[in-house]
């Protein structure tokens, strides 16, 4: 769905394992049979990088299968959290995730 974060649930290595892509697009898409679409009411974009940043990956190492093919363990997964700005007032936590998107996205570009 529009909004869905999409996550892998395989990898070679532990940090590839559960990988963030926001859905930008407007219509419906079908996803690979071993990724998971975490649906929610947030900013996709910061939904997408909570997910990368270094304290979100040692919290999800803790909830992959290391084996020949390492794998996200979804039900260990699903206990993980997203630090949400303004938890108790929806409208200015939408407004302040959008803050932090456009400052992460030109990051690159305010640090080159």
């Amino acid at each position: 769905e529009p909004g869905d974060v999409v996550i892998t649930d395989v990898g070679e290595t532990v940090d590839e394992v559960g990988k963030p892509v926001a859905w930008l697009g407007n219509k419906r898409v079908a996803i690979h049979d071993h990724c998971y679409a975490f649906r929610h009411s947030l900013n996709p974009k910061f939904v997408s990088y909570c997910m990368q940043t270094t304290s979100f990956v040692a919290q999800k190492a803790k909830y992959v299968a290391r084996t020949k093919v390492n794998t996200l363990l979804i039900n260990g997964f699903a206990k993980l959290s997203i630090p949400i700005p303004y938890p108790n007032d929806n409208e200015k936590s939408l407004e302040e995730q959008a803050r932090i998107v456009a400052i992460l996205d030109k990051f690159e570009t305010i640090i080159s």
